[in-house]
């Protein structure tokens, strides 16, 4: 007999389970750069896609005619609704006896502005002493009814049609009219007292 010892024998291996390492790192790799994009791509979407909820971009219900007469008293000749970036003011259309307006107005009571300048884009602030419109940017000045008075601006205020439906005033904010020339000064409209700007 042989006094060697027969060798051991190997412990088997088992087989694997899953996969490698290779292909978990490029399996999780591919995971992660895919939630990522698709995470980009939702964001691009909803930042996108216009808010219909009510605010700019969409029609806007004001309420009441007789409700938004008196917010407009309240503010000192203007409503402001920073949603839709505009302002509502009151519209007599005796005082405007060619009907300039009448069409951006539906023949309401009120006509809805945007709060932006036309020259270079600034929010155009109520002057309460004035009681004009006007831009801290630039100096441009516009009277109750958006009609360029002074500055920089080559127009007037641009508009948003406003139409009043049994009594309740809708603005339709998705649709801007180009505000009125220079020269137009159809209100006539001199400052109340001294100018912000």
């Amino acid at each position: 007999m042989d006094a060697r010892a027969a060798p051991a024998e190997r412990p088997t291996r088992r087989a694997r389970t899953g996969p490698d390492r290779r292909t978990f790192l490029r399996n999780s790799w591919l995971l992660g750069m895919g939630g990522t994009l698709g995470a980009f791509g939702l964001a691009s979407i909803g930042f996108l896609w216009p808010r219909l909820g009510g605010g700019f971009g969409a029609e806007i219900h004001l309420g009441t005619v007789e409700g938004l007469r008196t917010a407009i008293e309240e503010g000192g000749g203007r409503f402001e609704y920073p949603a839709g970036r505009l302002y509502m003011v009151r519209y007599d259309a005796a005082q405007d006896p060619d009907g300039v307006y009448l069409d951006v107005t539906g023949g309401g009571p009120v006509m809805a502005l945007y709060q932006k300048c036309v020259h270079l884009g600034c929010r155009v602030p109520w002057c309460a002493s004035s009681s004009w419109f006007e831009c801290p940017c630039h100096g441009s000045q516009y009277n109750r009814w958006g009609e360029y008075r002074f500055g920089p601006a080559p127009r007037g205020l641009d508009r948003f049609p406003t139409e009043v439906r049994n009594g309740e005033v809708y603005v339709n904010t998705s649709q801007i009219v180009t505000g009125p020339s220079r020269g137009t000064n159809v209100l006539g409209q001199p400052p109340a007292g001294s100018h912000c700007t």
